[in-house]
């Protein structure tokens, strides 16, 4: 799939009646999203100074608001930074300093003011009626080699990098997973994981690049949340307490399990498997937008071979990675410095 255009406008405009989001309380056509997402973009676009290459930070857990203004925030030009909302004010005001951050949406019951950095407000539109005949701005042209995300890196070496990607890349990293995993237009992936953490960003560019379903659920429990979702991307323990809840087995819908964060033992694979749930294991980077190598789980050790767009070599007992995902740099102090190749 190639896009000439915003990827959620492209399905807005060949399938405008399939669904393409599920909330706890409602479903959304691809033509009610796109006509949300032009709502928050019109009310940001008030708000920001020149939002072509501004740095916004999302600080918060997933929710149906926080995608919308990524969404929005990318087809005005702004270039996003997802925030893990549990990081101590300290650790923010440093990486703020260091990346230049220009505004910040803030979707917690506890904002952080920080210096040099405007708040930007969301709320009142996003309640607001779709029904609108005129906005203020279109999308910018879409141009997915220009940097678009700002993914931190865990920092468990030392301060988070920010990890810069352009459209493009997440677009391949979500080709190359669906290529070996089926992913059609009528299935729903869940997004159980963090828009602030690449695994997270990779379900939402699958569910893009393909024009199924997202659902998001943030505020029921796990179980019910998965009702009608045939993908999940889940860690081992997750899927064991889904197993052992017996009055949830029968309704499943759940097909697919993207494993990750720890061995996969061979008896969870079985388990699953009698329930008629494939999993699957992979190994990805922040740099290269999610997941390189990929295969269904079994009693093999390994986690797969390359995908499409992937390629690796050792040398001197080092992994070389290539990569069509590949991230731009590292963002710091309003540049981007080069992956040390």
């Amino acid at each position: 799939m190639i896009f000439n255009q915003w990827p959620w406008i492209y399905w807005a405009e060949k399938s405008p009646a399939d669904i393409a989001l599920i909330t706890e309380h409602r479903q959304y056509s691809w033509r009610q999203l796109v006509a949300k997402i032009k709502c928050v973009a019109d009310n940001l676009h008030r708000q920001l100074l020149a939002p072509e290459s501004m740095i916004v930070m999302l600080r918060g857990k997933n929710s149906f608001s926080m995608l919308l203004c990524q969404l929005a925030l990318l087809q005005l030009g702004a270039r996003i930074l997802p925030l893990n909302p549990q990081l101590p004010e300290s650790t923010v005001v440093e990486l703020i300093t260091g990346l230049s951050v220009d505004y910040m949406i803030d979707f917690t019951e506890q904002p952080l003011f920080l210096p040099k950095v405007k708040l930007l407000y969301y709320r009142a539109v996003i309640a607001k009626s779709v029904n609108l005949q005129h906005g203020v701005t279109g999308p910018l042209p879409f141009m997915p080699s220009l940097p678009a995300t700002l993914i931190l890196t865990s920092g468990s070496t030392g301060m988070a990098k920010a990890v810069v990607h352009n459209i493009t890349a997440h677009l391949n990293s979500a080709k190359g997973v669906l290529s070996l995993l089926a992913f059609e237009r009528e299935d729903c992936w869940l997004l159980s994981l963090p828009l602030f953490h690449v695994s997270g960003q990779g379900i939402v560019w699958r569910w893009l690049y393909r024009g199924a379903r997202l659902a998001i659920k943030a505020t029921i429990s796990l179980p019910h949340a998965l009702q009608q979702c045939s993908h999940a991307s889940l860690v081992p323990t997750q899927l064991w307490r889904l197993l052992k809840i017996k009055e949830v087995e029968q309704k499943f819908s759940l097909q697919n399990v993207l494993l990750g964060g720890a061995m996969i033992p061979h008896e969870l694979v079985t388990t699953a498997k009698q329930h008629g749930i494939r999993c699957w294991l992979g190994y990805g980077m922040t740099e290269t937008a999610s997941t390189l190598f990929a295969k269904q789980a079994d009693s093999t050790l390994g986690v797969g071979l390359p995908l499409i767009g992937k390629s690796l070599r050792l040398v001197n007992n080092e992994i070389h990675i290539q990569a069509d995902s590949l991230a731009l740099g590292y963002w710091w102090q309003g540049k981007i410095l080069p992956l040390a190749l």
